[in-house]
């Protein structure tokens, strides 16, 4: 996945993280934004059998140069992955699953939220 615009949820140390990423020519680490645009996080377990993790970020972000900038009343894929992190450094390891969902943001949106629930 070349030149992606990554938000990355995890919980390390029993704290729930949601960071702001973008990526460079495959492979390599998605590394962290200078700016975080990530305006919410929220993380919840359900029935003690699945987490529920999600995010708000504007559409339009001023960080052009490493934000995918929504383009409003237009179709957009979303890549979705998911997989272990390193218990000890947090490093984050390939994920084992992933798929594409497609998004239609209204002409009016300034923000979007997006949420995924994982078993546990």
């Amino acid at each position: 996945m070349d030149s992606a615009d990554i938000v990355i949820c995890r919980f390390q140390t029993n704290q729930a993280l949601c960071t702001d990423r973008h990526n460079g020519r495959f492979p390599v680490t998605p590394v962290l934004d200078e700016k975080n645009d990530i305006l919410r996080f929220r993380s919840e377990a359900v029935y003690d059998q699945f987490v529920v993790m999600g995010f708000k970020r504007k559409v339009i972000t001023n960080d052009t140069e490493n934000d995918y900038q929504f383009q409003l009343g237009n179709k957009t894929d979303l890549i979705w992955a998911y997989g272990q992190a390193n218990s000890t450094t947090g490093e984050i390891i390939k994920h084992v699953e992933y798929g594409v969902t497609s998004i239609t943001l209204p002409k009016a949106a300034t923000s979007f939220s997006k949420t995924a629930i994982f078993a546990a």
